[in-house]
């Protein structure tokens, strides 16, 4: 029967120090690599959720602007955004908006992004945006811009511009020809 010597070491499966650092080595570059593409997922959905915010305010607003009428209800004296006018909630119609700007960063936004109604737009962590209205009176639907404050068509651009310089624009071309003329 075989006796072991108080000299003698079992034989166990281990280790070494080489093996160890080697393991850490490749440890180390799957952490580096994995952490590469987080980051990139990150900033990845960032600029996905600053989209989303852009396209909210710059639907919110097209939508705003079409619901008003084409041209100026009869006894107004109602001023524009280009008259210095930047009430919203005063605005009677389409060509009222042309120059209105706003944004949703509070330090400096001249004119803080608000829904119609007043309330404060906050898009949560989504960073800042800034809205800026266009409107151009048109003779013809694909015709150029017409001087004077007149033409039976109108092109209407909103144009959104995140923190990180994304820029969402939204187009829509109104009229003032009746249905019936069209036929």
């Amino acid at each position: 029967m075989p006796t072991t010597s108080p000299t003698r070491r079992s034989r166990h499966p281990a280790f070494t120090l080489a093996e160890a650092l080697i393991a850490s080595v490749v440890l180390s570059m799957a952490v580096v690599g994995i952490s590469g593409v987080l980051v990139g997922a990150t900033a990845n959905a960032r600029r996905m959720s600053d989209y989303s915010g852009a396209q909210l305010l710059a639907r919110s607003m097209m939508e705003e602007i079409v619901a008003k009428p084409f041209t100026q209800p009869q006894n107004s004296s109602n001023s524009g955004c280009r008259d210095g006018n930047r009430d919203r909630s005063t605005y009677d119609n389409i060509a009222d908006y042309d120059g209105y700007q706003d944004s949703t960063d509070p330090t400096t936004a001249t004119t803080r992004a608000t829904t119609l109604s007043g309330t404060t737009i906050d898009l949560g962590n989504t960073g800042t945006f800034t809205r800026r209205v266009s409107f151009e009176y048109r003779n013809s639907p694909g015709g150029p811009a017409v001087a004077g404050g007149t033409g039976s068509f109108g092109l209407i651009t909103v144009t959104v511009t995140s923190s990180s310089g994304d820029t969402v624009t939204l187009y829509r071309l109104v009229s003032n020809v009746p249905l019936s003329r069209v036929n």
